[in-house]
């Protein structure tokens, strides 16, 4: 939700500024959906390292 939510906010400030002619910068549905996609990827292999790297710290740590 937080990486839409950036993202959105980005998008709109660049809306208002391009409105006010303060910026070149362009609204652009497709950055938002990519950016989405793209911070849920991040997320997933987040998830993944975190459960491969924290299984293994956990079976270190039995031994010990």
């Amino acid at each position: 939700m937080v990486g839409f939510l950036s993202t959105l906010l980005i998008e709109i400030f660049q809306l208002i500024l391009n409105y006010f002619y303060l910026g070149y910068r362009v609204f652009d549905v497709n950055d938002i959906i990519l950016n989405f996609i793209g911070y849920i990827l991040g997320l997933i292999i987040y998830i993944i390292i975190k459960f491969i790297f924290g299984r293994k710290i956990k079976l270190l740590s039995i031994k010990n």
